[in-house]
């Protein structure tokens, strides 16, 4: 029996002495939860080893506020909110694991699960995962997938193009934009270990794209787990393979104020497995639900 299993039990029959079978419920609730994330992302359980967070470094420049003779390092607004985000719930799931964040001009042995938040341009660890991807999946890669946030707006994935990509800037504020989100393995581990991509056109998608990988893929309650969506619950199950890269193109809209309208929708999304066998999973389109494959 393992270590985890043992303390369930043990935690069950606690809360049975403690209140009976309404408490039991509750407990019961609560481990199928935990499980049924724990079976989405599969990252390593071994309380040992830290979760690797890294953040696009925005800016770096010596201290002038306090003590002197140190390096301050920024990040963007997105890269903050969507830590938070991804923090909060995977601490709800792996509570026992250390949780690092690094800025990715500093960053200390990346060889355990990682999760990088913020586009290819300013953060290498970004940009050297879609490179792996690159020369993992050869043609079918290049040909499913293109993304280039240098200068452009132009997103491709399977039969969804985006070229160029309208962010409605209006008054000097972003109203809509498009987050990635990319599930694949940790290219920096010898042993295989999860990895998290979450980014955008600005540092708002950044934010919706981690919001999609921790609130609706990750499932935040019993019901998003039990009940979600066709097109979520093709991601999970393709996610869930350790022989899977699976990318994903969110639409986020913002009021005036900058707060999102709602959660991010799944506009696109693909299953790239070894072999290059490359598949556009079906997502609904529009109001009328209609949906698109090839695969």
């Amino acid at each position: 029996m393992g270590n985890e299993t043992a303390r369930w039990l043990a935690d069950a029959r606690s809360f049975a002495d403690l209140g009976g079978p309404a408490l039991v419920l509750v407990f019961v609730r609560r481990v199928l939860l935990r499980r049924g994330r724990r079976g989405v992302l599969r990252l390593q359980t071994d309380d040992q080893r830290p979760l690797d967070v890294v953040v696009t470094t925005a800016g770096k420049a010596e201290s002038v506020v306090g003590p002197s003779g140190f390096t301050r390092y920024t990040t963007g607004f997105g890269q903050v909110v969507g830590l938070a985000t991804c923090a909060s719930r995977l601490k709800t799931i792996y509570p026992r694991k250390t949780i690092r964040v690094q800025f990715s001009e500093h960053v200390t042995d990346p060889s355990h699960d990682l999760i990088i938040l913020g586009g290819l341009d300013g953060n290498e660890y970004a940009s050297r995962l879609v490179e792996e991807f690159r020369e993992a999946f050869g043609d079918s890669g290049a040909e499913w997938f293109h993304y280039d946030d240098r200068g452009t707006t132009e997103v491709v994935l399977g039969s969804a193009k985006y070229v160029p990509f309208d962010l409605r800037i209006e008054n000097g504020v972003v109203r809509q934009d498009l987050g990635i989100v990319i599930f694949w393995r940790n290219f920096l581990s010898s042993e295989w270990r999860r990895a998290v991509l979450c980014y955008g056109f600005t540092s708002y998608g950044t934010a919706e794209a981690s919001r999609f990988a921790f609130e609706t893929v990750t499932p935040i309650s019993l019901g998003s787990l039990l009940r979600p969506t066709r097109a979520v619950r093709l991601v999970r199950r393709h996610v869930r393979r350790t022989d899977s890269c699976v990318i994903c193109v969110v639409l986020a809209r913002f009021g005036a104020d900058q707060t999102p309208e709602g959660p991010p929708a799944l506009v696109a999304a693909c299953a790239f497995r070894g072999g290059q066998e490359a598949e556009q999973l079906e997502v609904s389109v529009g109001a009328r639900g209609r949906h698109a494959k090839c695969s």
